[in-house]
């Protein structure tokens, strides 16, 4: 008796008795039986194949994530390099720049360059270069600081131009829709203490 699945034959159940024919009830047996088998093979050949995409996509996982670790790996050891190179880049940077603008102090002061504006000019927007460059390194510094998250606080007084006590008369008496949103407070006079 030939299995059936889906059309195609998958297999054969061979019954032989020599001595009677088989009977009714023993075809319609054999029958189930038949079915009942073919059913366990699909079921085996389905759970092979489901077995056998499994392994495979385990094997395609294991090495994508190899590959997003390595490259991760190298993503990290690019980053470090990159790091050290600001960091060696901008030390190198700022010793020259230290030399410059000590030169540059120098000249500011000398009676020659100080006997004609056009030299005192030049002088000093070479030292506004010098400064914006040694502003661009120490940029670079805190950049490559921050990325290390290495970062130290730089605490300085800024004058705002405004003195910070409120307006002697205040507010009060006004109606409030004629009130200003924001009142930063009255001119600076010149001795806050946030002149520093």
């Amino acid at each position: 008796m030939p299995l059936y699945s889906q059309g195609n034959v998958i297999g054969l159940i061979i019954l032989s008795r020599a001595a009677r024919a088989f009977t009714d009830d023993d075809a319609l047996l054999t029958t189930t039986f038949a079915m009942q088998a073919t059913v366990a093979l699909e079921n085996a050949r389905l759970y092979r194949e489901m077995t056998d995409i499994n392994h495979m996509m385990e094997r395609m996982v294991a090495e994508r994530v190899e590959e997003l670790n390595n490259a991760y790996k190298t993503l990290e050891k690019h980053d470090k390099n990159k790091s050290a190179f600001i960091q060696v880049a901008a030390h190198e940077l700022r010793t020259p720049l230290t030399v410059i603008k000590g030169y540059l102090g120098m000249l500011r002061t000398d009676a020659a360059i100080q006997a004609s504006p056009a030299l005192v000019e030049a002088v000093n927007g070479v030292l506004r270069g010098t400064n914006r460059l040694h502003q661009i390194v120490d940029s670079m510094l805190d950049a490559a600081r921050l990325e290390s998250q290495v970062v130290n606080a730089h605490i300085e007084s800024v004058n705002l131009g405004i003195d910070p006590a409120p307006h002697p008369q205040g507010l009060r008496g006004r109606p409030r829709a004629s009130q200003p949103d924001l009142c930063a407070g009255r001119r600076h006079s010149g001795n806050s203490p946030a002149d520093g």
